[in-house]
């Protein structure tokens, strides 16, 4: 399997660990497996090629059975893979259905919760998280800097005190940790306590969530950087490489 005996068609063969590891995750990730033997000239066993399951349609062979077939672009008839040298198994069979199912299945409405959950951590932390600098300004101290024909105009005092609120805004927000704050008494900044958020501890749901997501996923949760279960790690290293199934051959009727 591993070494090519044959310089004419290159040598991109796959050594055989490499084609395991392919089957391995082919399994976990469609909840079956399909591959078919390629020969040489001389009808010996030349390397093991994986196909796709999710690639694959089935058709009834008339005897009660299927076999599976695979579209092509470009061609108007499906290959029939009703051949010897085509083999395919399900992991996990499902009596409704002959298409396979991924043993992650399970895992894909708690890994969304999960997603949703994190970015609602995410989110409280920006809002309340953490500590932030504010600073009120003293409408009538600015209005009085403003010139006498805008403190005779109500409308236009108003946007003179929007464009001083906007003009704090920015320099604020471009303020760097290093740089020094100095305002006239018309504006006292002070610094908005986090109370909130600074209290709130998401740890044991998120313990709860990551431990519902592992056993969904048939792994242990410390795989996903969780302290629940780390003391089982070694008992978890069996369910992280499930057994590869045997492989049925189609054979032609």
């Amino acid at each position: 399997f591993d070494t090519p005996l044959d310089y004419t068609q290159g040598t991109s063969k796959k050594a055989f660990e490499t084609v395991i590891r392919m089957m391995l995750r082919e399994v976990i990730l469609t909840g079956g497996l399909s591959a078919e033997t390629v020969l040489n000239k001389q009808r010996l066993m030349e390397e093991l090629q994986v196909v796709g399951i999710e690639t694959l349609e089935w058709e009834e062979d008339g005897k009660g059975g299927v076999y599976p077939i695979q579209r092509i672009a470009g061609r108007n008839e499906p290959v029939r893979l009703n051949i010897p040298t085509f083999f395919w198994q399900h992991l996990m069979p499902d009596p409704d259905t002959i298409n396979p199912r991924s043993m992650v299945e399970s895992a894909v409405k708690i890994m969304l919760y999960f997603e949703e959950l994190m970015e609602d951590i995410r989110k409280a932390v920006r809002i309340s998280g953490h500590n932030r600098l504010t600073v009120e300004l003293d409408a009538e101290k600015i209005a009085e800097t403003a010139p006498e024909e805008v403190k005779n105009d109500p409308a236009l005092l108003q946007e003179y005190l929007g464009s001083v609120r906007d003009a704090t805004q920015s320099v604020l927000e471009g303020l760097d940790p290093e740089d020094a704050l100095v305002t006239f008494n018309s504006a006292k900044p002070t610094v908005l306590q986090s109370g909130t958020g600074s209290k709130i501890d998401y740890t044991p749901l998120l313990n709860v969530v990551a431990g519902q997501y592992a056993t969904a996923l048939k792994s242990s949760p410390a795989v996903f950087g969780s302290k629940a279960g780390r003391s089982s790690w070694a008992g978890s290293r069996w369910s992280c490489s499930p057994r590869p199934p045997r492989l049925y051959s189609c054979r032609s009727p």
